[in-house]
């Protein structure tokens, strides 16, 4: 399974690469690029190896996939510099009243609104409102009010208003008031209050109040 963040290293030092796309399959077919032994690019992830802190850049190690070519070893660097500038965008350490619609890494801050953005990790941070977001992996994060976004794999955050959203995976969180909301995967979550939820696989959870 491809890792974040995938790319194609291409043997003149370029990166192809977008964040938003973790697979490389797709990178090698929207740039209509051909397999061969004699290609030019190669595929490459670059990922913290120890854990899952995405917001820490010294964190990171370069992996390619394949060692075929002689001309790997010299290309890199150029490569290994070109996805840390990438990163460097999306990465946000700092606090902010409010997130444009984009893709973001959050670190240990606190966030006042998303809109219509993507967070691929929500690290430790704060989000008071996280509007109509997709979230790929909530982290350790506390959301205060999930509002209508989608959380992909809500991880060990604490959700305190689930609201209307969406919680494809549950994982280990916390969950004080689910409201309205649309809980897929439960897993190993604790629901304080279900609310008027829709749990479809309330799996080991451990729900204490509500109608669902």
């Amino acid at each position: 399974m491809c890792k974040f963040l995938s790319a194609i290293g291409l043997k003149n030092g370029d990166i192809i690469c977008d964040p938003s796309i973790d697979s490389h399959e797709d990178l090698i077919s929207f740039n209509e690029l051909k397999e061969s032994k004699l290609r030019n690019w190669v595929r490459i992830e670059y990922y913290p190896n120890e854990d899952k802190d995405y917001a820490d850049l010294s964190k990171y190690v370069l992996h390619v996939d394949d060692t075929a070519f002689d001309w790997i070893d010299s290309t890199k660097e150029s490569w290994e510099r070109k996805l840390r500038i990438r990163l460097k965008r999306i990465i946000v350490n700092e606090d902010k009243k409010y997130l444009p619609c984009g893709i973001y890494i959050l670190g240990d801050c606190k966030i006042g609104q998303l809109t219509y953005g993507r967070i691929i990790y929500a690290g430790h941070s704060t989000i008071k409102d996280a509007g109509h977001s997709t979230i790929k992996d909530a982290g350790h994060s506390t959301i205060k009010d999930a509002g209508y976004s989608t959380i992909e794999d809500a991880g060990h955050s604490t959700i305190e208003n689930a609201w209307h959203s969406t919680i494809e995976d549950a994982g280990h969180s916390t969950i004080e008031d689910a409201g309205h909301s649309t809980i897929k995967d439960a897993g190993h979550s604790t629901i304080e209050d279900a609310g008027c939820s829709t749990i479809k696989n309330k799996r080991n959870a451990k729900i204490s109040n509500g109608s669902a």
